[in-house]
């Protein structure tokens, strides 16, 4: 029920309380009369005390007396409800109704009490009731359609949303149950009007024509989704949801281009995960890089430039885009990206690696200098780090200082074979610049042997 409409409905009969038992008593009471109003008091008084054992003795005491006090059966009705008695609840106040069958507060316990026992048809026909005792009240009315519906009467229950809607205008909660109505009439196409004229009342409302797009979706009719989507994006063109409905269509059609383009809105909502974000974007990575396709790495770069910028205190985001622009055959600015990276977090090795590559693929001599020693001060045991600081010393003919790095990184270097041949190969040329022939040749013949 509309609990606090209601409520504040039988709020202002609850005034009548006691004065209910009064009105048993139009008349100059006799001497017993005042006798049993006043247990009546005191089992009222009882109650909100919370003696309940007290008051119910005293309430049974009252209809002892008097058998047609309907008041002192209502209250017993409402204990036997705390007391989960409904049988007996029901009892008693039918007992009530049978003496005061128009009492608007008793009917709306009775109904109460039979929806609670499940008793749908029987609750219908008490909402029916106060209905008619109370036309003013929606509470009652959208109640009665709730309980129709529970009955199995969902045309019936649809007729009253309708009478609602004369009175008070369409609006969710009623368009929304009828559409749900509608869909357990197995009627999809009636289920989608109730939305559709929820839409047209309140034009400027997104979420009324997302429910209509999921519903064309799960009634199997895409097209129509999709128009739906597109009409929220006129009005919305950052909308996730609907954004992500026609990324999707256009995935499924295999248009990578045009699905990257449309999640633009999602990777730019920085109150999105990031996380989410990357898993969605890795698999276009590799497949920039190999399909040459110029389109599809535009809309890639855009899209993990977003991730920076909805991002830009994450190292990852900086990271994926370096990734993206590398693949794209962008390598000046991939580098920017990755060193943006290792600025807001320096202890990522994978980063390092690819602006070490970079440096020397650039012919960055000095700056692949700096960028491995800095490398090889975070990460103390990886050879790469080594091997390029090597690699920058013997640019720069400093080729002892090579000689130094290239047998450290020998050292560490494992049984990674294709490395080991490398750095043999360099320490062989840095020994024949610094006039060390024996040395020179055995790097290089070691070097064979590893590649024979």
């Amino acid at each position: 029920m509309h609990k606090n409409s209601l409520q504040l409905f039988l709020l202002a009969i609850c005034v009548i309380g006691i004065s209910q038992f009064s009105s048993i008593y139009a008349q100059r009471p006799t001497d017993k009369e005042v006798q049993v109003q006043k247990v009546y008091i005191e089992a009222n008084k009882e109650k909100v005390l919370g003696n309940i054992d007290n008051a119910k003795y005293l309430f049974e005491e009252v209809v002892k007396k008097d058998k047609e006090n309907h008041a002192a059966f209502y209250e017993l009705a409402r204990i036997h409800i705390t007391e989960g008695n409904l049988n007996e609840a029901k009892k008693k106040i039918q007992e009530a109704l049978s003496l005061a069958p128009d009492n608007i507060w008793y009917n709306t316990l009775y109904a109460d009490v039979l929806t609670d026992k499940d008793q749908y048809k029987d609750a219908a026909v008490v909402f029916d009731h106060l209905v008619k005792l109370a036309p003013e009240e929606m509470g009652f009315q959208f109640e009665r359609a709730l309980i129709y519906a529970k009955s199995g009467k969902a045309e019936q229950a649809i007729k009253v949303y309708n009478e609602i809607e004369s009175t008070m205008g369409v609006n969710e909660e009623t368009a929304t149950r009828k559409h749900a109505l509608y869909l357990a009439l197995k009627k999809p196409a009636k289920a989608a009007q109730e939305l559709e004229t929820l839409a047209k009342v309140f034009p400027r409302n997104t979420d009324y024509l997302l429910m209509l797009a999921e519903h064309h979706e799960k009634t199997g009719d895409m097209d129509k989704a999709r128009e739906v989507y597109k009409k929220v994006l006129t009005l919305d063109p950052n909308e996730p949801i609907a954004n992500l409905a026609i990324a999707e269509n256009f995935h499924a059609e295999g248009q990578n281009a045009e699905y990257l383009h449309a999640l633009q809105s999602i990777f730019s909502n920085p109150d999105l995960n990031i996380d989410v974000k990357i898993q969605e974007i890795i698999p276009y990575i590799s497949l920039v890089g190999e399909s040459q396709d110029e389109k599809l790495a535009t809309e890639a770069i855009a899209l993990t430039r977003l991730l920076t910028e909805a991002h830009p205190e994450e190292a990852k985001a900086f990271a994926i885009h370096g990734d993206m622009l590398n693949h794209a055959n962008k390598p000046k600015e991939a580098l920017v990206q990755y060193e943006k990276s290792v600025k807001l977090k320096k202890d990522i090795y994978t980063v390092w690696e690819q602006i070490l590559y970079l440096n020397s693929a650039l012919g960055q001599t000095d700056e692949l200098l700096k960028s491995s020693e800095n490398a090889m001060e975070i990460f103390p045991n990886q050879p790469l780090s080594f091997f390029f600081n090597g690699i920058a010393n013997s640019q720069k003919n400093k080729h002892s200082e090579a000689i130094d790095v290239f047998q450290q990184a020998l050292f560490m270097v494992g049984k990674n074979t294709a490395m080991k041949e490398q750095i043999l190969m360099q320490l062989g040329s840095s020994y024949h610049y610094v006039n060390n022939p024996k040395k020179s040749n055995e790097s290089f013949e070691k070097a064979l042997e590893l590649n024979s």
